[in-house]
Formats: structure tokens, sequence, C-alpha cells
């Protein structure tokens, strides 16, 4: 006589174990039916058993028992519907484990579950993160040098227009009423008190033109995710004004130091010259009769668009300025 299913046997106690048979023997009919009756489940940990803790686990539970308990093969369901973990994932988490405490937990989990969970890893990622953003150097501030031919010899008396955008349409759609009419241009910086609060308050992207020779250079300067005193300087050096920078050095206690190896542009660039000369002038409360430096119209702490005047004139919005203490 013979059955399509082994849950039709009326001689059987309990599914897949005939009275006569012995308890390993039952064990292991058991463990063959229920492999048949759960293959995806079963190939996937016989495909994981070998570096999954907990697969290889769940393997000896069904050849010991016969089977998995309902939360097992929910666990191993919800291993089943993760992604697979990035080699690249278990490569950085077994190169931070030794030291420290939270990587080598995470990659016990990644290698017991063979992923990790949304949250854990978001935390990754934070740390990724942390880890890409440029180290300081132990070097002391190079000699600053007057780039002259950037800032050329001989001062102009009328301010040149703003390359790359017409200050005269920025202005009538920043202000209205009678400040429309000012003829001073709204986003050009003319104090050195002025310039180097902007330039600190932690988001601030500032355009440097020397009015003699017309060049200009665009510059980022960032707080990091630690926070405090320090800025990270990046050069504009693509079309993208949103994300084509590219790190050259830092600003700290008033001080700004060439990158070293982790600058992406050479110390002996005309544009890191350049920012190193400026930064040396304004911190001395001087800004060059060739220089121009202009903000774009955005707040240098939180980056939002500028509408009040006197914020459009220093580059800073009133409720930054009150927690810089402006």
């Amino acid at each position: 006589m013979t059955f399509d299913s082994y849950d039709r046997f009326p001689q059987r106690t309990r599914i897949g174990r005939p009275r006569s048979s012995s308890r390993a023997q039952a064990r292991a009919e058991d463990a063959r039916l229920y492999r048949l009756a759960n293959p995806a489940l079963c190939a996937f940990l016989d495909s994981e058993a070998q570096t999954n803790e907990f697969a290889g686990k769940m393997l000896a539970a069904i050849t010991q028992w016969g089977g998995l308990t309902d939360g097992q093969k929910a666990a191993v369901e919800r291993m089943m519907n993760r992604p697979a973990a990035d080699p690249a994932l278990v490569s950085y988490l077994e190169s931070k484990a030794e030291g420290n405490e939270f990587a080598a937990s995470l990659l016990s989990g990644l290698r017991r579950f063979g992923s990790l969970t949304p949250k854990q890893q978001a935390a990754v990622d934070r740390m990724r993160a942390r880890d890409t953003e440029p180290s300081l150097p132990a070097t002391a501030p190079a000699p600053v040098r007057t780039p002259v031919e950037f800032i050329g010899t001989a001062p102009i008396s009328t301010p040149a227009e703003f390359v790359g955008e017409d200050p005269d349409e920025f202005y009538a759609e920043e202000v209205t009423g009678t400040e429309a009419t000012d003829p001073s241009h709204p986003h050009l910086l003319t104090t050195a008190e002025q310039a180097v609060a902007f330039m600190l308050a932690g988001n601030a992207v500032v355009t440097f033109k020397s009015r003699a020779t017309g060049t200009r250079f665009t510059y980022r300067l960032r707080t990091p995710r630690s926070g405090g005193d320090l800025r990270f300087v990046s050069l504009l050096s693509g079309n993208d004004n949103t994300n084509s920078y590219s790190y050259f050095g830092f600003v700290r206690n008033g001080e700004f130091i060439h990158g070293g190896q982790k600058a992406k542009v050479a110390s002996s660039a005309q544009s890191v010259q350049v920012f190193a000369w400026v930064w040396s002038q304004i911190k001395a409360g001087t800004i060059p009769a060739n220089l121009e430096i202009w903000h774009e119209g955005r707040c240098g702490r939180c980056g939002r668009r500028l509408t009040v005047p006197s914020s459009i004139a220093s580059g800073i919005g009133p409720e930054c300025a009150g927690r810089m203490g402006g």
C-alpha cells in the first residue's frame, strides 16, 4: 500500500514516526520528511552552515529533533528575506573589530545571522562616514606668500561684476521696497570681520575674486561631524556647485593648514596659495584693495536662503547670528 503524504500513515503516533521504529530512526525519518516539506529553507541552511553559526545550529536541530519549532523556523525565514552580507561590509567590520567592542558585536551578529538589521546597518554607515572625514596632519602652517598672479599689482577703484551670477537679478529676488534700489552688491562681504565670521560659521561657501585679473576661486568651509572649532576647507573643482568640492586643508585655532597626503589639491596649486594668503589677510583685519569676497546668498551656518537685508550683508541669518553670539 502506498501513500502520497507521510501524514496519511494511520499507524504513526506522530508525523513521520512509526511505533515500531527506534527513537533515532524515528527522528532521522522526521528530519528527512521535514526536508521534503521545506526544501527552500533546508537548502538555505545547507548553503549557510559553513560560515553562519546560527544556520549550523538550525541544521543540527533538524537532525537531532526531526524539525524546527515555529519560532526557529520564523527566525530562519527572516534570515532568508534579509539582503546578503556585503563582502566589503564584512571586511570593514573585521578591520574594526580589534579594540572596538561595538564593531566586534556587529561582526558577531553578521556571522551568526548572515546580515544586519536596518538599525545596525545605519550604525555601520555612520561609522564609515566618520572614517572618511579627513584626518588632521600634525604639520605647521606653511609660510604665506602674496599670489601676484591672482591679485595683480595695482588696485581697481570700480568693483567688477560678480562673475557667474548677475548680482542685480539676485538682489531683486532677495529683497523688495526701498532696499532694492541700493547700488551696493548684496553678497559682497566688505569687512574682514564679516568675512572671518561668515567663513567660520560652519557651512559656508565663499568666493574670492581678483578685481585686477578677474580670476576667482570658490571654497567651502564645513564643521566636521564631531563639531568643535575645526573647519575642513574644500575647493570647487567641477561643474556641480553642490558636490564638486575637493578637500585640501583645514582651519584650526585660527590657522590654515594644508591637508598633506589627505589633500586632493596640492599645496603648490594657486587656489590653495590664494586661500592661505587671503585667510592670513582677513585674520589680520584687512581685505586687500584688489580682492572681492562673496557669499552666495545663503546662511554660512545653516545654508538657508537669506532674505533680511542685514543678514544678506553679513551672510548669516538672524537666528544663527543669535546662536553664534552675534
